[in-house]
């Protein structure tokens, strides 16, 4: 089965296309925010027909991927091609997704908690959770210059700053300042002081600036414990990316409390998590002080992923399953 997909973030690139590729599947990248806007319709009118996709595949709300252009090729192409849309920004942006999510054969999400808004719209729908590759989510070797305690990968959004500064960063960057451990922060817009008060321009020598995603790997294995970021904490099933990639890349990972963790992980087992500011510290300083712990907890939480949460064994057929329900259908 040939799938078109028209976004090349890691987590097409590395993640849901690699693992259709490894699932025996063919897949193309078509990176459609790259082609100039006057040029998108016919460069994709003329890759599909050439390549003939069972499918065209587009997630999130990729910018410069020009809506008008998609829904042309729909109504030019009927059947023959299906637009499967897969709303990772649920629950937080469903309401922009929705237009995206109109125009497909079939919808999938995140967040179980969306799916009867979708099944409202008389849409197909599935659950369809991020996952992890081992071919990109390993134990790779510690790399000197990315060593460290602590460390968080990811972007300050406005709509997880509040709890990650209160529950998780301010009281690790006063225990990091009395110089109880090092500790290094990636992403965009830390250092952004119009995201007053949560921003970290302050501490210059705690930020690292964005981190190329081919350097996560090393970044996991080089950091004694990994901290997540959650945007959504009240879904069953939502959670973000990185506590698929970082338990895959086997990681110790600490997280703020969410209710996907609670539903689906084992606390102290395969991650840690913190409900208050005193419970991160305490975490922070009891794991670091113990390394068989620390070790034994990264490692099952990598096998659980590994057996669980894999796109080519575990998503992969997802897709497939919706792809099939369609061919049998009227829709």
């Amino acid at each position: 089965m040939r799938v078109l997909f028209l976004n090349d973030p890691p987590l097409i690139k590395y993640g849901l296309a690699l693992g259709w590729q490894q699932a025996g599947e063919e897949a193309m990248i078509l990176p459609m925010w790259r082609i100039p806007a006057e040029q998108q319709r016919d460069v994709l009118f003329e890759t599909v027909e050439h390549w003939k996709p069972h499918v065209v595949f587009l997630e999130g709300l990729p910018a410069g991927v020009r809506m008008s252009n998609v829904a042309s090729l729909l109504e030019t192409l009927g059947h023959t091609t299906r637009f499967f849309y897969w709303a990772i920004e649920d629950p937080v942006q469903t309401d922009v997704s929705m237009p995206w999510a109109a125009l497909a054969s079939h919808v999938f999400t995140t967040t179980a908690e969306s799916l009867p808004r979708y099944q409202a719209m008389g849409k197909n729908c599935s659950l369809l959770t991020f996952a992890a590759n081992p071919a990109v989510h390993y134990q790779a070797p510690i790399r000197q210059d990315l060593e460290t305690d602590v460390l968080l990968v990811a972007s300050n959004y406005d709509r997880r700053a509040s709890y990650m500064y209160e529950q998780l960063l301010w009281p690790l960057i006063e225990q990091w300042k009395k110089g109880k451990f090092r500790m290094k922060i990636y992403g965009a817009w830390w250092d952004d002081q119009t995201r007053a008060p949560y921003h970290l321009a302050d501490y210059p020598e705690l930020l690292g600036g964005r981190m190329a995603y081919e350097e996560l790997a090393f970044a996991h294995a080089s950091a004694k414990i990994v901290l997540g970021a959650e945007q959504e904490r009240g879904s069953s099933t939502q959670s973000s990316m990185r506590v698929y990639e970082a338990l895959g890349c086997r990681a110790f990972y600490l997280s703020p409390w969410t209710q996907q963790l609670q539903a689906n992980w084992v606390n102290g087992n395969q991650l840690v998590w913190t409900q208050s500011a005193e419970e991160t510290v305490a975490l922070v300083d009891k794991y670091l002080k113990d390394d068989v712990a620390r070790g034994n907890i990264a490692t099952w939480g990598q096998e659980f992923v590994y057996a669980n949460h894999l796109y080519a064994q575990h998503r992969v057929p997802i897709i497939l399953a919706a792809y099939e329900i369609l061919r049998g259908g009227s829709q």
